[in-house]
This record gives structure tokens, sequence and C-alpha cells, in this order.
């Protein structure tokens, strides 16, 4: 499973945003990682195919790790 995650640099409106953005892969690696000093678009290139294998080692699949339970309060089910 790949994540991505965005985030703006700056202020407005009283908020600050840290930038930072991030793209990491599936074995958790960081794939790329933007400045959190300068405004800054990333562009990846990255292969798909690992994707849909969320092993990341023989006990430890990562869907099965987690707990719907617990995401009652912010899903509202």
């Amino acid at each position: 499973m790949f994540i991505m995650t965005s985030n703006r640099i700056g202020n407005e409106r009283e908020i600050s945003f840290s930038g930072g953005s991030i793209a990491v892969g599936p074995e958790g690696g960081i794939i790329a990682e933007a400045s959190c000093e300068k405004e800054e678009i990333l562009f990846i290139t990255f292969d798909p195919a690992p994707a849909p294998n969320k092993m990341l080692t023989e006990k430890n699949r990562v869907l099965n790790d987690r707990i719907p339970d617990n995401y009652k309060e912010i899903t509202g089910n």
C-alpha cells in the first residue's frame, strides 16, 4: 500500500501550514518528501505492481491489523 499525503506551506488566516508532503512505499520507505521551508511540487514515478500485496512479513498483513470498533467515533457507525 502506497501512502501519499500533501500539505501546503505558509500562513493563511492565522493558520500556519508546515509543508512536508510525503510519499511512502509499501514497505514504509520514503519515496519522496517535500521541503518544510519552501514551496515545492513533488513529481514521482513508482511501480504500482506491489500495491495489492498487504503482507509486510509472513505474520503481518497490514489490513488485518485494523480495529474497526476504534473508528466508530469518527465514522459515526
